[in-house]
């Protein structure tokens, strides 16, 4: 929710256009990693519970 504040809504005002765009870039890796990260978790549970075994 955050990140859409700053990457959408958030009014910049005289801020410099190269750094709005230096951190609206930093923003947009952090949200990608994040959806990355999130996705990884899920095949893992999803892994754990499709498993006949205690495997860890």
């Amino acid at each position: 929710m955050v990140l859409k504040i700053f990457l959408k809504d958030f009014d910049w005002g005289n801020v410099e256009k190269e750094k709005v765009y230096r951190v609206k870039a930093t923003l947009k890796t952090i949200k990608n990693q994040t959806t990355n990260r999130e996705k990884i978790l899920n095949d893992i549970v999803s892994f754990i519970n499709e498993s006949d075994e205690n495997e860890f």
